[in-house]
């Protein structure tokens, strides 16, 4: 019976992914998109019927909201949101530290 001498240790292929997406600087799209098709799960199902993520740079998210009233009730929330996403994340790395609240004309 032959015996291979392991050479590396195995390496799986996400931690592979998550460094090249880092070094080439796309981490922030790729947690904007995950971000968008989790946001009931991230706020909740009544803030998620009001409220949208339209934009993510450089750790600021902004944020739209249904009316006025929401944007006034979102903006009590701010640092409850920003929480409940990077908890959701849990990333070390990238963090939203800011939210921008717009009202949505769509």
């Amino acid at each position: 019976m032959l015996h291979r001498k392991r050479k590396a240790n195995p390496v799986f292929l996400e931690n592979l992914l998550e460094a090249a997406i880092k070094d080439i600087g796309i981490e922030s799209n790729i947690l904007f998109e995950k971000m968008k098709k989790n946001w009931e799960n991230i706020v909740g199902k009544t803030n998620a019927k009001n409220t949208r993520p339209i934009f993510l740079t450089d750790g600021v998210l902004t944020i739209a909201v249904s009316s006025p009233v929401w944007i006034t009730q979102t903006r009590f929330y701010k640092s409850t949101f920003i929480k409940k996403i990077n908890d959701f994340y849990n990333l070390s790395d990238y963090k939203i530290h800011e939210i921008h609240f717009k009202l949505d004309r769509s």
